[in-house]
């Protein structure tokens, strides 16, 4: 017998609406409260096919399991909001935070929903949403683990890692700090070469010894700008992890500073669904300059 048949899904954004539609293709019931979300969030949820209900209480009412995936701001509000409603229900779903988040707020959201009589599981997302031949593999730690690997599809994985809250966000913060805080380490060098007009000498140094990194830069710059509001908060949480552990934490506050600058320039009106791949990095360099400027 399965342990989930509808799961609610909080908030169906890029990320979320990607893993809805994929739980969906596979048997489950989606459900979703659109309270207080944009335009593109609702059309996400729309395209996915959601339930769409119109409370908060509404969701955690009809589901066996309620995921977590907002920016990590948000995370520690969103679960206060839902450990009032947890309360008014007697049948309680298992709340898993799947937000980049510091194993730090990871237990602080634990005691949050435990004082609910609801089960917490911590939760770290690696990898793009699970569309086409993409596999988006969900790091869990906490109690009652197996019962997640019902949620597993040819593009979602289930990666328990023990039973402490806060491994599964350590994790993910390991993981974000280098993939994430190198892109903004590449956005900040061609940014500093075109200050010094030095992105054509730049480019053909890169050509001749860093053919490998100039073509992943070539890739990966691009949609940095439409998801650089997201990805501020989400640097804070990564140096807040390392300065726990006695690390500096200023490799990451550099890059939230360099991807705030990024939310400055215009082009962080595109959205990571409808952005222009092909912009080239020359036009990148000079775009963050003159935001500098």
């Amino acid at each position: 017998m399965k342990n989930f048949k509808k799961i609610g899904i909080l908030s169906p954004g890029d990320m979320g609406h990607a893993v809805g539609k994929e739980l969906k293709n596979n048997g489950f019931s989606i459900v979703t409260c659109l309270k207080g979300r944009s335009k593109l969030t609702k059309n996400y949820a729309k395209e996915a096919g959601f339930i769409c209900l119109k409370t908060y209480k509404d969701v955690l009412e009809e589901s066996d399991l309620v995921l977590s995936i907002i920016p990590p701001k948000k995370s520690l509000d969103l679960a206060k909001e839902i450990a009032k409603e947890m309360k008014k229900i007697k049948s309680k779903p298992i709340y898993v935070d799947c937000n980049a988040i510091s194993p730090k707020n990871a237990k602080k959201i634990k005691q949050i929903i435990v004082a609910t009589g609801c089960t917490f599981i911590d939760s770290g997302i690696i990898g793009p949403p699970p569309i086409n031949t993409n596999t988006t593999r969900f790091y869990v730690s906490g109690l009652q683990l197996n019962k997640l690997k019902e949620l597993e599809t040819k593009r979602i994985q289930i990666c328990p890692i023990g039973k402490e809250i806060g491994r599964a966000s350590a994790m993910k913060m390991c993981y974000a700090s280098l993939t994430k805080g190198t892109r903004a380490l590449h956005a900040a060098v061609i940014t500093l070469a075109e200050k010094h007009q030095l992105t054509k000498e730049l480019k053909n140094e890169f050509l001749f010894s860093q053919k490998n990194i100039y073509k992943m830069m070539k890739k990966t710059q691009p949609r940095l700008p439409s998801v650089s509001g997201r990805w501020i908060g989400e640097m804070e949480e990564i140096a807040d992890t390392f300065k726990e552990m006695g690390i500096s934490p200023f490799f990451h506050l550099g890059a939230a500073s360099i991807y705030s600058m990024m939310k400055k320039s215009p082009l962080s009106k595109e959205k990571s669904n409808n952005f222009n791949a092909k912009r080239s990095l020359e036009e990148l360099a000079k775009i963050y300059a003159n935001t500098i400027n």
